[in-house]
C-alpha cells in the first residue's frame, strides 16, 4: 500500500465531509416531509431569546412525543439555536457550562430523550 500525501488526505476528508453534509440535508428534508410541524417548531425556537424560554417551549412541545428521527432533527435545530445564542452573548459554540450548571441544549436533550423515551 502506498503512502498518501497530505493533500490527498485533506481531499478525502473534504469529500467525506461534503458527503456527510449532503446526507444530513437529505435526512432533514425527509423529516420535514414526514412531519410538516417541524417548520413551525423551528420558527418557534428561533423566537426564544433566552435559555429559560427555550427549555419551557421544548417542555410544552409536541416534539417530546414524536418519533426518534424527528426528535433528533429537532435536537439539531435546538443545538444550532443554542450555538447562535452563545455567540450572541460572547461565548463559543458548544460552550460547556460551569460545573454544577446545565446548558439549555443538555436540558432539552434530556427532555426529548429521557422523558419521551426511546420508542
Amino acid at each position: 500500500m502506498s503512502k498518501r500525501t497530505l493533500r490527498e488526505k485533506q481531499s478525502e476528508q473534504s469529500r467525506l465531509r461534503s458527503a456527510y453534509k449532503a446526507w444530513v440535508r437529505e435526512q432533514i428534508r425527509d423529516a420535514m416531509g414526514e412531519e410538516p410541524r417541524l417548520k413551525n417548531f423551528w420558527r418557534a425556537i428561533k423566537r426564544c431569546a433566552d435559555a429559560r424560554r427555550l427549555v419551557m417551549a421544548i417542555a410544552d412541545s409536541w416534539v417530546r412525543l414524536a418519533p426518534v428521527n424527528i426528535r433528533w432533527i429537532a435536537l439539531r435545530m435546538i443545538q444550532n439555536h443554542c450555538d447562535r445564542m452563545a455567540l450572541r452573548m460572547g461565548g463559543q459554540m458548544l460552550d460547556d457550562p460551569f460545573p454544577g450548571k446545565a446548558s439549555a441544549y443538555f436540558i432539552c436533550r434530556h427532555i426529548l430523550f429521557a422523558e419521551g423515551g426511546m420508542r
